[in-house]
């Protein structure tokens, strides 16, 4: 007998996308369902500021699974520490090791006090790092799935790392049975010189990210674009100290930054050859020094 607890983010952030966030976290979590019997036990927790028990562990109904997620709307801010806290309380109050399946862009910005936080704070992956640890204490396996472009997967791939579970990338899960698959590399570009964002998130969103339809983007050259394009896989790296998050990639030349390429000519050339813009998001979740630059994976 397997016990699950999915452990699903349903944050502002998760209905951004198309197919927005949320839904390729719950067709993830369905699958992950779909390879359990009914001898296996399932339950839900969803979270955003504050997590809530949706379903009480049962044995795994599929259709029961998917009734509670055709009402899940998005709200609030994104509190990881808090859905994990609760999962793992679910499995203790009825005596069980299990696992938890975290569903979610990695994008916390508040802590488990509700002390505040942002995107990108690594003393908040350094919270969910110790949660971690601790549902390792107590032999709960977290797996992890990453969800949407500009997920932070290096910090769901660590929290799984240190209880011996699985990492996936959502559009790529195939279930809970299956070993995360591994990624062709395409195109590696190197030393890509940093800039800042046109305007900062999450206080002014720029119009160049509300019309891609993504809240964190990276800027670069018209031929990266194309690589990206036709798989929609890039990773960004930073090679002073390996930190690594997955991003969604915008043409300088796209038709939403007319009016950066008029005012910042000289910026947008460099970018046609070797330099990048990312919200100030990436630049401290990466850890980037103010001089930093970065490379970029294509797969």
């Amino acid at each position: 007998m397997r016990t699950i607890v999915l452990c699903l983010d349903v944050s502002e952030s998760m209905g951004y996308g198309e197919p927005t966030k949320l839904s390729l976290a719950t067709a993830a979590a369905l699958k992950a369902t779909e390879g359990l019997s009914s001898d296996d036990l399932v339950g839900l927790v969803s979270f955003d500021a504050e997590a809530e028990v949706v379903l009480d562990l049962q044995p795994a109904n599929l259709e029961r699974v998917q009734s509670e997620f055709d009402q899940l709307a998005t709200r609030g801010v994104s509190c990881i520490a808090a859905g994990l806290k609760e999962a793992a309380r679910l499995l203790e109050k009825n005596h069980l090791n299990g696992a938890i399946l975290l569903l979610t862009d990695g994008r916390a910005n508040l802590s488990l006090s509700h002390g505040g936080g942002f995107e990108g704070s690594l003393d908040l992956e350094r919270e969910l790092l110790r949660i971690s640890d601790e549902a390792h204490y107590k032999n709960i396996v977290l797996h992890a799935v990453s969800v949407g472009e500009d997920a932070f997967t290096q910090t769901l791939s660590m929290m799984a790392e240190s209880t011996r579970g699985f990492h996936w990338i959502a559009d790529i899960f195939q279930g809970l049975d299956c070993p995360p698959r591994e990624l062709h590399l395409k195109i590696e570009a190197q030393g890509l010189r940093v800039h800042a964002a046109p305007a900062e998130l999450p206080s002014a969103q720029p119009t160049w990210t509300k019309e891609s339809q993504f809240l964190h983007v990276s800027v670069v050259s018209q031929n990266l674009y194309e690589e990206y394009e036709s798989n929609r896989m890039a990773f960004l790296t930073n090679p002073q100290n390996d930190r690594k998050a997955r991003t969604a990639l915008v043409s300088i030349d796209d038709g939403s930054l007319v009016a950066y390429r008029e005012r910042r000519p000289k910026t947008v050339e460099e970018i046609r050859k070797s330099a990048i813009l990312l919200d100030r998001s990436y630049r401290d979740y990466l850890n980037l020094s103010q001089d930093g630059s970065v490379n970029i994976l294509i797969y």
